[in-house]
């Protein structure tokens, strides 16, 4: 008998993660088409917001200004809430946030088995997390990892213009310096390599100059100091300074660059070597 039951259990709680998985890709393929619908929107100008998710289809949500994105985060309505709230206790149970279950825990590395569907499954996670309803912290995390997805394509198609979208939005008072770092170096390469916004070497430079280096991977610092000392050399988004492109380029640990980024620093220094004898990387 107890048998019996516990096999009738372990079916309808199959039934119900089915049910609940088919549900949540439904709403994933959704919010994808929603997204890219609202970024060619802006790209071309006819509006000016990038809604959160398909979440704004129901409740209304107000726009709030972040620097100098207009980007709208869904706001419920007390009403909208308490209607919500009331669908959730009928349906079996008080309404929690996706957070609260420990959902978007969930770390972003994943192991080589079934990798692809884990990542889908966690951005699918991620995407339904309500915003309004989490902690600022956590409201912080999870759009640095919903950028984090967009900017490697894990788990959704890659997407630069989604990635500098969320990672526009992320609170960097609300993350740890390794996050903050981190941010500051994708978003400097969206703009210094025009990924997902126009092209702007000024920002990147910007951007660049704030990051905590030493937070960040050893190919990533190298990457950081090469494309600054490139910046130095022919003066983009800086006055041009043969000197600061070589002090940043003799900072590079040459082990973690390719073999076509040290030859492109030898023929640099080579060329100007010629002009000026003194511009020598020891």
């Amino acid at each position: 008998m107890i048998s019996t039951q516990r096999n009738q259990l372990m079916i309808v709680s199959m039934i119900f993660v089915g049910n609940f998985l088919l549900q949540a890709m439904e709403m994933k393929r959704s919010h994808d088409e929603f997204m890219r619908s609202a970024v060619d929107q802006r790209a071309s100008g006819s509006v000016n917001v990038v809604a959160h998710n398909s979440l704004l289809q129901g409740p209304a949500a107000t726009v709030t200004t972040y620097g100098s994105m207009d980007l709208a985060l869904p706001r419920l309505r007390q009403a909208d809430k308490e209607k919500e709230d009331k669908a959730h206790e009928v349906a079996g149970g008080p309404a929690v946030p996706v957070a609260a279950a420990g959902l978007v825990a969930m770390p972003l590395s994943v192991g080589d088995g079934g990798k692809r569907e884990k990542e889908e499954q966690e951005f699918v996670l991620l995407s339904l997390v309500d915003l309004a309803r989490v902690s600022p912290a956590m409201q912080a995390d999870v759009e640095y990892k919903l950028g984090h997805c967009y900017y490697l394509g894990r788990g959704v198609q890659q997407d630069y213009k989604q990635a500098f979208a969320w990672l526009s939005l992320v609170d960097l008072t609300k993350v740890s310096p390794a996050v903050k770092a981190d941010i500051r170096y994708k978003l400097g390469n969206c703009y210094y390599c025009g990924h997902g916004i126009k092209q702007d070497y000024q920002q990147a430079c910007y951007q660049w100059f704030l990051v905590d280096l030493k937070r960040l991977l050893p190919a990533i610092q190298a990457d950081i100091r090469y494309k600054l000392g490139n910046c130095y050399y022919c003066g983009q988004g800086v006055k041009q300074d043969y000197k600061q492109a070589f002090t940043w380029w003799s900072l590079i640990d040459f082990t973690q660059v390719s073999p076509a980024i040290q030859a492109d620093i030898q023929h640099k220094l080579s060329k100007q070597n010629k002009q000026n004898k003194s511009c020598v990387i020891l």
